[in-house]
């Protein structure tokens, strides 16, 4: 089977991008401490990058994409049976 002509172009732009958010998630968790949830919820406060325009912070996505589910009890059963169910 030949290789499509884009998968050279694909593996050039995504490798790079991958390698830049796993960079990025190791500085996060190196440079801000866990959130805190619930009643006494503390943050640390955001880094500003580029002035008044872009900020990091460290916050965590424990749910799906865009939040569904995030904190539930529920979600972590519920989508990988959704994976394995197609």
């Amino acid at each position: 089977m030949d290789t499509p002509k884009f998968l050279p172009w694909f593996l050039k732009i995504s490798l790079p991008l991958f390698v830049i958010d796993q960079i990025t998630k190791w500085w996060t968790v190196l440079h801000f401490s866990e959130p805190m949830v619930g009643a006494n919820a503390t943050f640390d406060p955001p880094v500003e990058v580029i002035k008044g325009f872009f900020y990091l912070n460290r916050v965590h996505n424990q749910g799906m994409a865009w939040g569904i589910g995030n904190g539930s009890n529920w979600a972590p059963v519920v989508f990988p049976l959704i994976l394995t169910s197609a």
